[in-house]
């Protein structure tokens, strides 16, 4: 079984049911990098030799962690951090706009550690990233996520030398 098979299975299993809010993320993903250019990336290098970071859009986060703003008419564009070990053992949803009934039964169903280690046995990825990086998807207002949130994680994800993001929609 190839990896893209491989993935595309992860992500069937981990996102099947999201297919509302994936289209909401192609409309507020931008098309294309302001230069016309395509936004996605080709591996430099084979995909066994890769780092892989989790994201997760179901506002997971650690019980000790601030919750995201539920209240808030526009959504909460901020993210929580916290390594795939620690929400591994204790974790709380702050999403309101979700039936979290899934994940509160397995947390892969958010953020998908154990498949990816899975494959990290398998030798076919090098890596996790020990940072897992959780948003809370309903953002009405997507201009502090895209101008400042997200460019944040991604230059976080960057100097710690991740070759691939898996981002999970809810």
């Amino acid at each position: 079984m190839g990896i893209w098979h491989k993935l595309d299975k992860l992500l069937a299993r981990t996102a099947g049911r999201y297919g509302d809010l994936m289209r909401l993320l192609v409309k507020v993903i931008p098309s294309a990098k302001p230069d016309g250019s395509d936004p996605f990336t080709v591996l430099s290098k084979p995909i066994s030799e890769c780092k892989i970071a989790l994201l997760t859009t179901c506002g997971v986060h650690l019980p000790t962690q601030m919750p995201f703003d539920m209240d808030a008419r526009s959504g909460d564009p901020s993210y929580r951090a916290f390594t795939w070990q620690d929400i591994r053992k204790a974790y709380v949803i702050s999403h309101s706009h979700i039936n979290a009934d899934s994940i509160m039964k397995d947390i892969n169903v958010a953020v998908p550690g154990d498949r990816i280690e899975e494959l990290i046995t398998q030798g076919v990825v090098a890596a996790l990233h020990p940072t897992v990086y959780s948003f809370m998807g309903y953002i009405v207002n997507t201009k502090p996520l895209v101008r400042t949130y997200a460019p944040e994680v991604a230059k976080k994800l960057k100097q710690d030398g991740v070759d691939i993001a898996v981002i999970t929609p809810c």
